[in-house]
């Protein structure tokens, strides 16, 4: 009896843990993501955040607020006029894959977030950014995130990163 306890009040004091260490990261992405709408960009620092922030910028994939002069991979010369909160948040989880799962450089990251596509050539950015959405959202579902690390989300679906 006094295990079964020793379990049940151990797990209760875990838990909360874990939910408030979540919305920490919730409220880390938040700050920045926000921080860049705020600052129209140009002020900002391309971050690199980890695998555990992952979910708190997928919440952000359909944020359609607009990020002037976003910040992007230092290697690039090219800088988009603008971007999509949620689109900037959908390419920091694209770094975050390629640097955890191939051990990749600043050189092995895609340049800038834009998103570009073979099946829209009138250039639907809403529909982009949700189909984008909607493949990183099945990426981190689809099983154990370390085994995934090598999947490129964004196969087979007709888009790409520039």
């Amino acid at each position: 009896m006094k295990v079964k306890l020793f379990i049940v009040l151990l797990l209760l004091s875990v838990i909360p843990g874990f939910s408030q260490e979540r919305a920490e990261r919730f409220k880390e992405v938040r700050s920045y993501l926000d921080s860049l709408v705020k600052e129209e960009g140009s002020s900002g620092r391309m971050r690199l955040f980890s695998l555990e922030e992952i979910p708190a910028l997928l919440s952000f994939a359909e944020d359609m607020r607009v990020i002037k002069s976003p910040p992007v991979n230092p290697l690039s010369s090219y800088r988009p006029a603008c971007c999509s909160v949620g689109v900037y948040s959908l390419w920091l989880i694209e770094c975050i894959r390629r640097v955890k799962g191939m051990e990749a450089t600043m050189g092995d990251l895609p340049l800038a977030p834009q998103l570009g596509s073979m099946e829209y050539p009138n250039v639907n950015y809403a529909k982009i950014q949700n189909d984008a959405a909607e493949a990183y959202r099945s990426w981190w579902d689809s099983g154990p995130i370390e085994s995934n690390l090598s999947v490129n989300p964004l196969d087979n679906t007709g888009l790409h990163w520039y």
